[in-house]
């Protein structure tokens, strides 16, 4: 699960991965974006296709950003992350490497929530100026889809469900206690699973009736958190049936 990636690039020591599903994620949501912009119920013309193009940009763009926000903090606390693999609800690195401690590692946490709150934030302000001074069209829409969607960013990730942001405080405060990474990482990824069943279901329900991409989005950040949790539970299994 964590080999099927493809390098985007390097920077500031930071190797930053994209899962290769995200191929046909960005796909779903650029013929999204494009067909909510264009008239006709399927995507037209040259703006409703660059508006599709570019919300799906933006949103890895975004998750991106969140990586370094973890990046930054943990450099400061004293830790180093070399590769990140982006999902649809953000970033991995190594899932099986012990925490340096609760401080740290709550810290690097709140760092990737905090910064999607703050671009959320900035996204807003700016759809608002934009729509205040007359701007109308795919322009201020974009500016409008990034703001929500780094908003969900950070909710997301506050399901304590390893490997979530909250769901790594969650196994810090374990491991705290048991002393055993492999037990803790096992104990905090287990609620990904019926949280991602909610998750897609949540989705489901909010985007038949409208056809919403927040409801897209929260079934594929559902299916791909189940995915990732039921494969960091697998290669525990297998691990302790090696040892």
């Amino acid at each position: 699960m964590f080999l099927r990636s493809y390098k985007l690039f390097k920077l500031l020591g930071l190797e930053i991965r994209l899962d290769r599903a995200w191929i046909a994620v960005s796909v779903i949501l650029a013929w999204h974006h494009a067909a909510e912009y264009s008239p006709g119920p399927w995507p037209g013309g040259e703006k409703s296709i660059v508006f599709g193009i570019a919300g799906a940009i933006g949103l890895i763009g975004s998750l991106v950003l969140h990586e370094f926000a973890h990046l930054t903090a943990a450099r400061f606390t004293g830790g180093r992350w070399t590769t990140s693999t982006l999902y649809v609800f953000g970033g991995l690195s190594d899932p099986h490497k012990a925490p340096r401690g609760i401080a740290a590692e709550c810290g690097t946490a709140l760092a990737g929530i905090s910064f999607s709150l703050l671009l959320g934030a900035l996204f807003w302000l700016s759809a608002k100026y934009a729509a205040a001074s007359g701007a109308t069209g795919a322009g201020t829409a974009l500016l409008g889809f990034l703001a929500a969607a780094n908003l969900l960013l950070a909710l997301f990730n506050l399901l304590p469900a390893f490997p979530l942001d909250a769901g790594r405080i969650v196994r810090a405060l374990h491991w705290k206690k048991s002393g055993d990474i492999a037990r803790s990482t096992r104990w905090a990824s287990l609620p990904g699973v019926p949280l991602s069943y909610g998750a897609m279901g949540l989705g489901v329900l909010l985007f038949f009736p409208s056809g919403t991409w927040a409801g897209l989005w929260l079934f594929l950040a559902g299916f791909f958190l189940h995915t990732v949790s039921c494969a960091i539970l697998d290669q525990l299994a297998v691990k302790a049936a090696l040892s």
